[in-house]
């Protein structure tokens, strides 16, 4: 009854813990925004307002659905001798505001706010790559103001020409806009108090960064905001963003945690049922001797049943106050992933309606279970009530006797190849037990390594390059093509053009791709590459925005001009701004893309791959050195981020589904152990020893075992590679999974050494069977 309480504990705290985690992971990043009092628009100007800005400022507080403004410059400055491009690869902002706005409060991790010029504030993800702490001075480099535009423009702006600063961080900074921000995304890296523009700012190079609105009906006020300030200021370009675009994608990492949780429980609750219903089972069978007394003595097969259920209650009242602590006491490790960061109270948290629902639903769970095991057990018992337990020897054990096996292990693998009547659902259940452990374990290991293997593959989610050199239309590398090309480490080169389009009213970047050396091309994952003629390839998600399929008509509509193209495959596609992802983009051929876009919007950049032996980071160093520009190395997709941030779920599960195996199995042991004492008393009376008596059951273990890693072995391949595929298509990047040989002979050899392991202490007690007791009582 112990091991049924903790069976029934463990598996119901696995599920509270998974279904609260989940509630509390869906809500984290509104309760975050609130926390911060985050923005909703930020307004920019194509060019600043100038002498405008503060009548800007006061016409915008001026609108009704604006609660707070507030202001934000970016300042060109970089970690000294970093080689950092600004604003591309670290971006400083500086707030004009010197009192609290009521807007875009950052959570201070530790330290307080910066006030003086020299003082600065760092985001966490600075603070750990760079190792700095609250009190560590920094120094830095800046532009000078005439060097802003060549950085826009040429890229060609020299070494940094403005002071040289020194700032100590005096707090560490979070924020909700941070969040979306995993290796490829931008995101400021330091934050300056308004002390430093009044100190700095004429001999420092500064980009307007506009106004920031909070809105006071959140994103419901959006489009009329938008609309208004485009009447407002019909002279300048002027660009106008909301949260919302940040929201959604923060909003779709954490929806990837509370699926995987939603996952999760339903896992759990499917395997702790099977086990709790398995055990309990057993539980009932062994009180078969009881249950024909109590019909004896005139009791209806239902009375009897409802005894045996009612007989459950105390299992189920102590098995749900164990689910209930062993949620409570797993809440600080809820949420995960990027709801973790977001989560404004984290640490113990008891989510009552969850806690109160799953209790009952474990006890009515056990109760249900109970008196369909009950139910099941008076129907076998009646069943075989009449036979004498006699049959013909099954061809399984003939040959079994025809092996070289020692006694013990002949009667302890019989046991289970053959199980005597009454006891072949103890030792059915006890191998189910085992395969779902073990199909667990492989499935989750073949998921994690893929996983792994995806985020160490730049070209599996959309980067078959080790370098992204930023051209700035190409003009900073029109005169080191040849030399790149001819550069023998460099296995493959490559030019890829980039721009903007919609399709079906969604607006993606469209890329075009000339190799320079080698063949260097996104990777495909269906059909073949646009040979021109207004043909397509398309990322999966944006191929199913569209509606379409390969061999279809897509509408690609350009800022230039519109394009009608048949769609020839599918592609991952690599990250280079916010708006893309592996699933989404346009492939086209280099004519196509120039007849569609605007020339202002074209960006090129030239792609790397480096050969075999060559130290990538290194490599990128010196040619960032040599070109004078940005060299990035493949950024990680947020979407893979997620599944890297999530992989401690699937661990997770295979570590419950293991210990809910252990137990069951351990159950079963107990449970046969008890109905068998007296065929040990009657092994023990031919001869057998006290080590032969718990060598058997040690053996009958280790068949178990086997019997279960055999059916679990390939039923794990097939489950985890089905899931690692339907992930992998779902967010655009290659599906092909790993078998990782070692980890599932891992498995394998685990399940077995645990499964005996747990059998060594029904094994003593085997040992201790009186044979002239136990068959004496029958």
């Amino acid at each position: 009854m112990l091991l049924l309480v903790l069976l029934v504990g463990i598996a119901g705290g696995a599920v509270l813990s998974a279904v609260a985690g989940a509630r509390r992971s869906s809500t984290a990043y509104e309760r975050f925004r609130t926390e911060t009092l985050a923005s909703d628009l930020d307004v920019a100007f194509d060019g600043p307002p100038g002498d405008e800005a503060e009548a800007a400022a006061d016409a915008m507080r001026a609108l009704p659905e604006v609660v707070a403004l507030g202001r934000l410059d970016f300042p060109f400055i970089v970690p000294a001798g970093s080689g950092f491009y600004p604003y591309l690869d670290f971006l400083a902002a500086v707030s004009l505001d010197s009192s609290d706005t009521g807007i875009d409060r950052p959570r201070i991790v530790d330290g307080r706010r910066p006030a003086a010029a020299d003082e600065m504030a760092i985001v966490e993800t600075y603070a750990r790559e760079a190792g700095l702490r609250v009190g560590d001075h920094v120094d830095f480099e800046s532009f000078a103001p005439e060097q802003l535009e060549p950085l826009f423009t040429t890229g060609d702006a020299g070494p940094p020409a403005g002071p040289r600063l020194t700032f100590v961080v005096t707090a560490i900074y979070d924020a909700p806009g941070f969040l979306s921000e995993s290796t490829g995304d931008f995101t400021p890296r330091a934050f300056l108090p308004p002390a430093f523009s009044r100190a700095h700012g004429d001999e420092v190079a500064t980009y307007p960064g506009g106004f920031s609105l909070r809105l006071r009906r959140g994103a419901a006020d959006t489009e009329r905001v938008t609309a208004t300030l485009r009447e407002m200021f019909p002279g300048p370009m002027l660009e106008v963003t909301p949260a919302s675009e940040v929201d959604r994608k923060i909003d779709s990492s954490i929806d990837v945690i509370v699926t995987a949780l939603g996952l999760f429980a339903l896992v759990a609750t499917i395997a702790g049922t099977l086990a709790i219903g398995q055990s309990l089972a057993r539980h009932f069978a062994t009180h078969g001797a009881g249950d024909r007394s109590l019909g004896a003595l005139g009791m209806t097969r239902a009375q009897r049943v409802a005894t045996q259920a009612v007989s459950a209650l105390p299992i189920a009242v102590l098995g749900a106050a164990v689910a209930i602590g062993a949620s409570v006491a797993a809440s600080p490790l809820m949420p995960v992933g990027v709801a973790r960061r977001a989560e404004p109270d984290p640490g113990f948290a008891v989510d009552g309606p969850v806690l109160l629902v799953g209790a009952a639903a474990t006890v009515a769970v056990v109760l249900v279970l109970s008196a369909l095991s009950a139910a099941a057990a008076t129907r076998r018992l009646r069943r075989t009530a009449w036979r004498d337990g006699s049959r013909e020897t099954s061809r399984a054990m003939r040959a079994l006797r025809r092996t070289d096996l020692p006694l013990p292990a002949l009667t302890g693998v019989g046991l289970v190849v053959e199980p005597r009547q009454g006891t072949a659902w103890a030792v059915r259940s006890a191998v189910a037990g085992v395969v779902v452990g073990v199909t667990g374990l492989v499935a989750v290991s073949v998921f994690t390594a893929s996983t792994d293997e995806l985020v160490r593959s730049p070209g599996r989610y959309g980067a078959p390059f080790d370098a992204e050199v930023s051209g700035f239309s190409g003009d900073v590398l029109e005169d080191g093509d040849d030399a790149l090309i001819e550069d023998p480490r460099v296995a493959g080169a490559g030019v890829m053009t980039g721009g903007l389009a919609r399709i079906d009213h969604d607006e993606v970047n469209t890329y075009s791709i000339e190799s320079l050396k080698g063949d260097l091309s996104f990777t495909l994952l269906e059909g073949h590459v646009p040979r021109g003629g207004a043909e397509v390839v398309l990322g999966t998600s944006t191929l199913e925005h569209a509606g379409v399929r390969l061999g279809d008509v897509v509408d690609i509509q350009g800022a230039r001009d519109s394009l009608r193209a048949i769609v020839v495959g599918t592609a991952v596609f690599p990250v280079v701004d916010e708006r893309s992802a592996p699933g989404r983009g346009v492939l086209l051929g280099p004519d196509d893309l120039e007849r569609i876009s605007s020339p202002e919007e074209i960006n090129v950049d030239i792609l790397i791959r480096w050969s075999d032996g060559v130290d990538a980071e290194a490599a990128n160093a010196e040619l960032a050195a040599a070109t004078e520009t940005e060299v990035f190395p493949p950024r990680l997709p947020s979407d893979v981020n997620n599944l890297r941030e999530v992989k401690v779920l699937p661990r997770g599960l295979a570590a419950v589904l293991a210990i809910l195996a252990v137990l069951a199995v351990l159950h079963a042991l107990v449970s046969t152990l008890r109905q068998r004492r007296r065929d040990l008393a009657v092994l023990r009376s031919i001869g057998f020893d006290r080590r032969q008596l718990g060598s058997t059951l040690l053996w009958q273990a280790t068949a178990i075992a086997l019997a279960g890693v055999v059916l679990g072995l390939p039923l794990g391949l097939v489950i985890g590679r089905l899931a690692w595929r339907a992930v992998a298509n779902g967010i655009g990047v290659v599906d092909d999974p790993l078998s990782p040989v070692v980890a599932v002979v891992v498995v394998a050899v685990a399940a077995v050494l645990g499964v005996v392991g747990v059998a060594l202490a029904p094994s003593l007690s085997a040992r201790n069977v009186s044979a002239a007791e136990a068959l004496r009582s029958g």
